[in-house]
């Protein structure tokens, strides 16, 4: 378990929900943080599921391979709040679990979530879509998002180098890996990586 101020679970974390946006994930990222933030009160667990996503029904693969912790949690049920347990997923890193909670998001239930054109709606459309039985579920995300200045992890980079550029570097870069040395080949993967970053390209 890592104790963290609220500002430095933000910080830790918001690196990776960046990353995860730009690789397609529905979510914003500050509605991402403050879930997180929600769903942890701000502790980053070892194994690393911040948005509370049960084992339920889901079938391993490849970013989540089938491990899960069993703990005690609270549920809305007619009105009243009942404390329970389950068996929630347990993951390898938190990249991990993003990607995986990026899967769940794309069943038929979260259209809304995924089609939300602003923070607010995407917040509320999570409690529409029952990700979470408190009925506050929404505005809480949406409180975390204002008071922790979490907005400004929507706004776009733009790519600092031309994505034509780019490819050209990582076609040479490319041949010199395939005649380099076996010792050589991890730091030319690297360079590839830091040039597709550049241009906003997925990295491999």
């Amino acid at each position: 378990m890592t104790m963290l101020s609220k500002a430095q679970f933000i910080t830790k974390l918001a690196p990776d929900v960046v990353r995860a946006r730009r690789e397609g994930s529905p979510l914003f990222p500050s509605v991402r943080l403050a879930q997180n933030l929600l769903e942890t009160g701000g502790v980053i667990h070892s194994w690393f599921n911040l948005g509370g996503i049960k084992v339920g029904s889901g079938k391993p693969n490849e970013w989540w391979d089938g491990s899960s912790v069993n703990k005690g949690t609270w549920e809305v049920i007619g009105g009243q709040t009942v404390n329970t347990s389950a068996n929630f997923r347990a993951y390898k890193s938190v990249y991990h679990f993003y990607r995986d909670q990026d899967r769940f998001f794309t069943v038929d239930r979260y259209t809304r979530v995924r089609s939300a054109k602003t923070p607010e709606a995407q917040a509320e459309a999570l409690r529409l879509c029952g990700y979470a039985t408190d009925p506050k579920y929404g505005a809480k995300i949406i409180a975390l998002i204002d008071s922790y200045g979490l907005r400004k992890y929507d706004v776009e980079e733009k790519p600092k180098m031309n994505v034509k550029d780019a490819e050209k570097v990582i076609a040479h870069l490319s041949a010199a890996w395939a005649a380099a040395s076996k010792a050589d080949r991890p730091e030319i993967h690297r360079l590839a990586n830091e040039v597709r970053k550049a241009a906003g390209i997925k990295e491999t």
